[in-house]
């Protein structure tokens, strides 16, 4: 399953307020966490579960496949 903003890496910055995250395609994005109103779990095909998460209008999908 192919998905637009699939993330790779995740960091929460020092502040506490903000996540970096990277999408498979290389581009890093900085988001306020008070901004994720809006989450849910998914399953997929494979049997892993997917995490969805909405940011200021944005959809980023973590997978737990290879969560190590």
């Amino acid at each position: 399953m192919l998905f637009k903003n699939e993330v790779r890496k995740m960091w929460l910055l020092k502040n506490g307020n903000q996540i970096v995250l990277e999408t498979f395609d290389g581009v890093l994005h900085k988001l306020n966490i008070i901004e994720n109103r809006e989450h849910e779990v998914v399953d997929s095909k494979d049997k892993s579960l997917i995490f969805v998460m909405r940011n200021s209008g944005r959809e980023y999908y973590f997978s737990t496949k290879n969560a190590t």
